[in-house]
């Protein structure tokens, strides 16, 4: 039951292994500017054989990158468990789409309600929480909710989405209208 927090949005990138192989390249970049500096005049004649040999190992290691745009994925569900260990119960929290509206449920068995996203630190990170009735008797005990499973989808498979069913309407449109 540690707090453990997690955010609405993130960019897989550095995850990656076109993000891993950029971040090497920056770093041998840097290693060999200051290399060059500081050994420029000694290398001239051997340079022009190294550099050719790099820019071929570059090419045979280079990943197709894709836009930043491509790595960023938004929350869309949190299976949370709430109990110990040995027992427990299983609930989620799942953000529902229409068109440009998104609305976050909780379901809970039978219990299907709205969820205010900015309660999801309370209902999911797990830490402490104070009980007690009045200020001076109160007590910080382990907060028994925990999210157990994220669901992230990609950002922009929302914008494929809506540009296949797009495409889906005016290939019907056209099916309809040249049967007319």
């Amino acid at each position: 039951n540690d707090y453990c927090e997690f955010p609405l949005s993130l960019n897989m990138k550095p995850y990656t292994r076109e993000g891993i192989q950029e971040i090497e390249m920056k770093e041998e970049q840097e290693k060999k500017e200051t290399t060059l500096e500081k050994t420029k005049s000694e290398e001239d004649n051997n340079d022009d054989n190294d550099e050719e040999k790099q820019k071929e190992n570059e090419e045979k290691n280079t990943i197709k990158m894709q836009p930043d745009d491509y790595y960023n994925y938004d929350l869309v569900g949190v299976l949370v468990h709430r109990g110990v260990a040995e027992s427990g119960h299983y609930y989620s929290f799942i953000k529902v789409r229409n068109g440009d509206n998104s609305q976050w449920l909780e379901f809970n068995d039978e219990l299907v309600r709205p969820f205010d996203v900015e309660s999801l630190d309370k209902e999911c990170f797990g830490g402490t929480e104070q009980i007690g009735d009045s200020k001076y008797h109160q007590r910080d005990i382990p907060r028994t909710r925990n999210a157990y499973l994220l669901i992230y989808e990609r950002k922009d498979a929302l914008i494929l989405d809506n540009i296949k069913e797009e495409e889906e309407k005016k290939r019907k449109f056209y099916c309809i209208s040249k049967t007319s």
